[in-house]
C-alpha cells in the first residue's frame, strides 16, 4: 500500500492487536504455569528496574530515581514482579507528561511507591483502571492489559496496590504487601 492516512491506521491497529495478544498469551501462560517461587529482593529488583528504564526515562524529558528507607526487603516470589514493576514504571513514563521526576521508593516497611508529577487520574476512575481492557484515554496507544496484570501479579505476590492521583498533579501507586518480608536494615 502507498503511505497515506488509512495505512498509518492499519499499522497502528496491528501494532494494538499484536500487543494485546501478547499481553493475553503471558498473562495465560503466567496463570497455568506459575514460576518457581524463590527469596526476591525488592531493593535490588527496583534499583535493576530503575536503572534499566532510566535511558527510556530521561530521552523521554524524565529525572528518574530510586530511593530506599531499608538495605533490604524480601520476600518469595517469582520474576513477574520484575514484569510488574517495569510496567508501573514504563506508565509513568508513558502518561507523566514529558516533565517532572518519576521516583521509586522502597519505604521502612517495604512497601513500594511509584510516583510521577504527570496529568493524573480522575478519583472515580481509580478502580477501573485495574480492569482489563479499561482505557482512560481510548485513544492511546496501550493494549490497556499492563495494570490489570501488575495487579493479578501484585495480588498472587500477597499484596495490594493503592493509587493516589489527581488530575495534574501526579500519581503514586503504592504496592502494599500483606505477607511476611524480610527487611534488613536502614537503607
Amino acid at each position: 500500500m502507498p503511505q497515506s492516512d488509512e495505512k498509518l491506521h492499519i499499522q497502528k491497529s496491528i501494532k494494538r492487536l499484536t500487543a494485546i495478544t501478547n499481553q493475553l498469551l503471558d498473562i495465560e501462560r503466567y496463570r497455568q504455569n506459575p514460576p518457581i517461587s524463590k527469596k526476591i529482593e525488592l531493593t535490588h529488583l527496583l534499583s535493576k528496574v530503575v536503572a534499566d528504564l532510566a535511558p527510556f526515562a530521561i530521552s523521554e524529558g524524565y529525572e528518574i530515581s530510586f530511593e530506599t528507607d531499608v538495605s533490604k526487603v524480601s520476600l518469595e516470589g517469582d520474576e513477574a514482579l520484575d514484569r510488574a514493576f517495569s510496567n508501573l514504571v514504563r506508565n509513568a513514563i508513558q502518561y507523566g507528561g514529558g516533565r517532572g521526576d518519576i521516583v521509586v521508593k522502597v519505604k521502612a516497611d517495604g512497601s513500594v511507591l511509584i510516583s510521577d508529577q504527570g496529568i493524573g487520574t480522575a478519583g472515580d476512575l481509580h478502580s477501573r483502571i485495574f480492569e482489563p481492557f479499561y482505557r482512560v484515554n481510548p485513544h492511546g496507544s496501550g493494549a490497556s492489559l499492563g495494570l490489570s496484570m501488575v495487579n493479578e501479579i501484585v495480588e498472587k505476590h500477597g499484596g495490594f496496590i493503592e493509587l493516589k492521583s489527581s488530575p495534574d498533579h501526579g500519581s503514586v501507586f503504592a504496592i502494599r504487601w500483606r505477607n511476611a518480608l524480610q527487611i534488613a536494615g536502614r537503607g
